[in-house]
């Protein structure tokens, strides 16, 4: 027998030996049971809407079932404050906004190539303007704000205030 056997077979006659012995093993804990589904509910529907239903749920990875269940539960969420959402939103730009910013290169004098430098309050109007005005902004920038965009306003569609 190898030493590895021999304390495996050690080991076995131990815990037989004190096999009537649960202190070792702690309290036992219960077992958690799955939320039994036992409720039907007959929804009628279109051609067209199944369909759809059935699309969604496919590039889901779920089952149309699963998927109605899902969009109903989500549609019952507490709405969200439209305040909070707007403050969410302004946010969101000025991060954009301060990404954009590093994104950006500097800019430079022609002639020394040095950084140009302005005072704060030079600055502070900058800003101010920027935040109003529409600039060209890189490749992904408006894919970003759009996706934002169309996440909340889905959001505010599917909890009205």
């Amino acid at each position: 027998m190898t030493e590895q056997t021999k304390t495996e077979a050690e080991l076995a006659d131990e815990f037989y030996r004190n096999r009537e012995d649960d202190s070792q093993w702690g309290e036992p804990e219960p077992i958690p049971r799955a939320t039994r589904l036992d409720v039907t509910i007959s929804v009628r529907s279109s051609r067209e809407e199944i369909a759809e239903i059935r699309r969604h749920a496919g590039a889901a990875g779920m089952k149309p079932t699963a998927y109605i269940r899902g969009a109903a539960l989500e549609a019952s969420e507490e709405p969200m404050n439209r305040d909070v959402v707007t403050r969410h939103l302004e946010s969101a730009r000025d991060q954009l906004d301060n990404v954009f910013r590093l994104v950006r290169p500097s800019r430079t004098t022609e002639k020394t190539g040095a950084r140009t430098t302005t005072t704060k309050k030079t600055a502070e109007k900058r800003t101010a303007a920027k935040r109003t005005a529409k600039r060209p902004p890189t490749e992904w920038l408006p894919r970003s704000r759009a996706v934002l965009a169309m996440h909340l306003v889905r959001r505010s569609q599917l909890n009205p205030r």
